[in-house]
């Protein structure tokens, strides 16, 4: 019986130590990181670890037997979820979850499994597998990190649309580019006659600090390609490339179009900044300037159409009133003399019917004249003051009256509508300047002026000379200043009424836009 014993327990033995073998081949041939420990006081100390264990995490299996697991792997802020686990594990709980551990190739992302086990003895006993998720971590990041910048550019578009031009958008663009993509250097050039000029740029630096207008013809520029072929590019090694920098300390560079009218560039001193990602979100950030642009165009175009409108409509009223209002009177001489002179027969009486319809026929031409001034013929040409003036003088009845254009300069103008307009201000001259010998046509720094050396207009009747009716002469149609503000305004000009040196009437022309007179 107890040789029969003794081979029980040799067999059992054997068994155990089989099963000791086979476990511990298990242990060291998981592919993951694995660690055998055992709980005292509530510390994990380490039995052994597999080799993928002193791979991953750069110690040996000598140097961590014995020894707390946790002192080498747990980050500091991360001791108090390990002093968590362990109560569980210490509890004969287990624990399977997410952690960060500290590896020989700096902090990883992990789920860790760990099953505790006991024997009935007082020792709890705990195996852990470190599964690595770091990868997975890191695109999950990467991917909340892409969706927090979309929402922030999509805040972005709301703000353009509150801009008024597009130097509020450029520098809107500009502020993303830098807070949410984190560009460094940055620029918007627009194409002004095929040349790139800057526009903006980033808060780091001046206009001054980034290179001349560019032709977009330049072969080794990285933006009169972009403006070229309206294509993205992205370039990780400018030096390594054939694009010529601005700054010889820039290494990549991402450039991509605006429409057709802009390029936006970023630089970095750093190869490959530019990753897909940021060149997805810099292309959408694009997308939003050129559509916010865009509308502002679009606005801006149907403002000057209203405007437009607007002047045509206000014309249209002015014509149907003074149809309305001037017409009737020639109309009811025209009657009621035409009664007389069927009553009578009396000739005076038809020869006062044919003033009337010659009255008439002023008024309507005059009107005509009106209605269309609000529209230049053709596009202004430069046109020679001097030459217009002579033209318009000969086809004026101006008596006695002296024309002079010394210094008279060259306007751009339609010549057409120039002519209309000299042609009134000649008219008013030789029936409104009473005592008049001369016409001057004369030069300002912004515009040009005609004035006459008669008895000027008192000052408090020059606000209404330019309304329609007003006439200082019987038989005037009014309408002659009326026709020269109209012409102005269609030029871009505006007119005003003072007092000449001699005395006499003067009538100033400046041009709205700034351009001088040549």
């Amino acid at each position: 019986a107890s040789a029969e014993a003794a081979l029980d327990r040799a067999a059992n033995e054997r068994a155990l130590r089989q099963e000791r073998d086979d476990l511990a081949a298990l242990f060291e041939n998981i592919p993951d990181p694995a660690v055998e420990t055992r709980m005292e006081d509530g510390q994990p100390i380490v039995e052994r670890v597999n080799s993928a264990f002193e791979e991953t995490f750069g110690y040996t299996d000598g140097e961590l037997r014995g020894e707390n697991v946790d002192e080498y792997v747990v980050p500091g802020d991360h001791e108090n979820e390990a002093v968590a686990y362990n109560e569980r594990v210490e509890a004969g709980k287990g624990f399977h979850g997410e952690v960060r551990r500290r590896t020989s190739d700096g902090l990883r992302d992990f789920i860790l499994n760990v099953v505790a086990h006991n024997d009935g003895g007082t020792e709890t006993r705990g195996y852990a597998i470190y599964t690595d998720i770091t990868e997975q971590k890191q695109r999950e990041r990467e991917l909340q990190r892409q969706n927090l910048r979309i929402e922030a550019l999509h805040g972005v578009t709301k703000k353009m649309k509150t801009a008024t031009d597009r130097s509020d958008i450029y520098d809107i663009v500009i502020d993303a580019a830098e807070k949410i993509l984190a560009f460094d250097i940055c620029l918007i050039d627009e194409i002004e006659d095929d040349i790139l000029v800057p526009k903006a740029v980033g808060s780091g630096m001046s206009l001054e600090d980034y290179y001349d207008e560019t032709p977009i013809d330049r072969e080794n520029n990285l933006g009169a390609e972009t403006a070229r072929t309206r294509e993205t590019l992205v370039v990780d090694d400018l030096r390594d490339s054939r694009y010529a920098p601005a700054n010889f300390e820039y290494r990549s560079a991402l450039s991509l179009p605006l429409d057709d009218w802009g390029v936006f560039q970023a630089v970095a001193e750093e190869e490959a900044a530019f990753p897909a990602a940021d060149r997805q979100l810099a292309e959408l950030l694009a997308e939003h300037a050129t559509a916010a642009i865009n509308r502002q165009e679009r606005e801006r175009e149907l403002q000057e159409r209203a405007d437009e409108l607007a002047k045509q409509n206000e014309r249209l009223d002015k014509f149907a009133s003074i149809v309305s209002h001037d017409l009737r009177n020639p109309l009811s001489v025209a009657r009621g003399r035409l009664d007389l002179a069927r009553m009578t027969g009396d000739e005076e009486h038809y020869r006062a019917v044919e003033r009337a319809h010659e009255r008439m026929d002023e008024l309507v031409s005059g009107l005509l004249t009106l209605a269309r001034q609000g529209e230049l013929n053709s596009d202004p040409v430069p046109v020679e003051l001097r030459s217009a003036a002579a033209q318009a003088w000969r086809t004026v009845e101006t008596g006695d009256l002296e024309l002079v254009t010394g210094d008279a300069p060259t306007v751009e103008a339609d010549p057409e509508r120039l002519r209309q307009l000299l042609e009134n201000l000649f008219t008013n001259a030789a029936e409104h300047g009473d005592g008049a010998t001369t016409v001057t046509v004369g030069r300002l720094d912004d515009g040009f002026y005609v004035a006459d050396d008669g008895v000027g207009i008192p000052a408090d009747e020059r606000g209404g000379i330019f309304q329609s009716g007003r006439s200082s002469t019987e038989g005037g149609t009014g309408l002659g200043l009326v026709i020269v503000e109209t012409v102005a305004e269609a030029h871009g000009w505006t007119v005003s009424a003072t007092e000449s040196e001699a005395g006499g009437a003067r009538f100033e022309f400046r041009n709205t836009s700034d351009e001088p007179a040549a």
